[in-house]
């Protein structure tokens, strides 16, 4: 099917109704030329450096620009990395405002019976709070250390605990899962059905995909699945102080808590850079006072403005985390303050144009034409998908000009459109070429060169595949964003 055919179903999907107005920027006292100067450097941004792929602003509770490039759509929930993070802070918030956890209370005290014997050096002195600033000790992310002892609260501890606990950051997915093995300790409920009707359904999100371990315990790092609106609609509560519809739902001294002893965070190193100045109850500061966000891996961004009473939730397949921020601050977070800004001729009507023209671009079509039928032996040859070696095995392409139908070993074919987004609805086994639900294009971009783009529909990640005849070889090149790499293997083509 192709992308204007496509009526979405199960995960790819956000099924509930979204709870906030949309308004034009100046009813709000926003230039539409602030919008547009914003959307311009975004565009400036190319996969596969940084591309923006969605983005929402919000502007006292309502939105006032929001766009997806084709073929993402508003209502496509992605997994959005360590933008979890996030949703884990609030729900330990939750359990401090009812008081089942404590943030000076020690983990090993909550965790008795699922301890390492002998308990290393400074794991005794492990709080609750330490998990939330990323400063349990360790020197490393101790999410591996977990995952590789069948008990993952053991795991935790048998990290070493190099430094005081509360003294040094260190960026730690293993201490957020720990916060949600804590969550399922005192409630009896993973994350998800705690959160549930705290903040899911009084913010009108439905209840989202949130991936877990095998006992049920939701990753309290990653593994969450929300639509950019949703990522909005987050950050709008914080701004509110937890205040939602009129109700209170989590205290307001839980917000000013999360950024009154931020972790310092200088020792990133990352010159002009917004990770430099501290993080707090799972919270990243900006260097603008007031300002937070939540961040995930790959370009997902929750940027959360109190003073302005304003939300940017960004998705993205980027590989360095500045520009977006530099963007912000130099083009669109003074329309949001309401300073002046350079006027755009016929703002209003520009706005309206940047956003429908909002795309993923296609290859380029070139000259020439690409084979009928191709089959690949590729079992002599490797590439490397994030870290891993990954062997392709046979593959076929069938190729009638209008759609590419690729064969990957004994799978069902896997269609490319041609100037269009075909949708590839696949079970995800990261032990094949493409690992889960997609949109492909592809086109002839030179004689005899078939240029293929795979998007994943639930996730941020973008690759570019080039097939490229010549005589009786074909030769395979592959690139993605995230490890910027191109892999090449050589083979032996059979036409049929």
């Amino acid at each position: 099917m192709q992308i204007r055919d496509i009526v979405f179903a199960g995960a790819l999907v956000c099924q509930h109704a979204f709870a906030a107005e949309c308004a034009t920027p100046e009813s709000v006292g926003v230039s539409s030329s602030a919008v547009v100067r914003f959307i311009d450097e975004l565009e400036k941004q190319k996969w596969p450096e940084n591309e923006y792929q969605s983005f929402v602003v919000m502007k006292n509770g309502k939105i006032i620009a929001e766009a997806y490039r084709a073929p993402y759509t508003a209502d496509m929930p992605r997994f959005v990395a360590s933008i979890t993070k996030g949703f884990t802070g609030i729900a330990v918030g939750f359990a401090v405002q009812e008081k089942l956890v404590s943030l000076d209370e020690r983990v090993i005290d909550i965790f008795p019976d699922r301890l390492p014997d002998p308990l290393p050096e400074n794991a005794e002195k492990v709080t609750v709070r330490d998990l939330l600033t990323m400063q349990t000790g360790q020197n490393r992310c101790a999410a591996n250390a977990m995952f590789n002892d069948e008990d993952h609260v053991r795991g935790f501890f048998m990290e070493p605990f190099v430094f005081e606990p509360g003294t040094s950051f260190r960026y730690n997915s293993g201490a957020s899962n720990m916060l949600s093995q804590i969550i399922t300790k005192r409630t009896g409920m993973s994350m998800l059905e705690y959160l549930t009707p705290r903040l899911f359904e009084p913010l009108g999100f439905g209840i989202p995909e949130w991936s877990a371990d095998d006992c049920g315990v939701n990753f309290g790092g990653w593994g969450i699945a929300v639509t950019p609106r949703q990522m909005a609609l987050l950050g709008q509560f914080c701004v509110q102080n937890g205040m939602w519809n009129g109700r209170q739902l989590l205290n307001r001294q839980w917000f000013e808590d999360m950024t009154a002893n931020p972790a310092p965070t200088m020792d990133r190193h990352i010159a002009d850079a917004d990770w430099n100045y501290g993080y707090g109850l799972h919270v990243w500061l900006t260097h603008v006072e007031g300002i937070t966000r939540f961040d995930g891996s790959g370009g997902q961004y929750i940027i959360m403005m109190p003073e302005e009473n304003a939300v940017l939730a960004v998705t993205g397949c980027v590989g360095s985390f500045t520009p977006l921020m530099n963007i912000l601050w130099n083009y669109l977070y003074p329309g949001l303050r309401g300073d002046r800004v350079p006027e755009v001729p016929d703002a209003a009507n520009a706005l309206k144009k940047r956003l429908a023209e909002f795309k993923c671009p296609m290859p380029v079509a070139g000259d020439g034409g690409f084979p009928a039928h191709v089959f690949a032996d590729f079992s002599k040859g490797r590439l490397t998908r994030d870290g891993d070696g990954l062997t392709l095995g046979d593959i076929s392409l069938d190729f009638d000009g209008k759609e590419l139908r690729l064969t990957e070993g004994a799978t069902a074919p896997l269609r490319f459109a041609v100037g269009e987004w075909a949708l590839n609805e696949i079970d995800a086994d990261f032990d094949r070429l493409f690992a889960m639900t997609f949109f492909g294009t592809a086109a002839v971009t030179a004689p005899n060169e078939l240029t293929l783009i795979c998007r994943y529909a639930t996730a941020t990640y973008v690759c570019k595949i080039v097939f490229k005849v010549d005589g009786d070889r074909v030769k395979v090149c592959f690139s993605d964003a995230q490890n910027t790499q191109t892999v090449v293997g050589n083979v032996k083509l059979e036409c049929r």
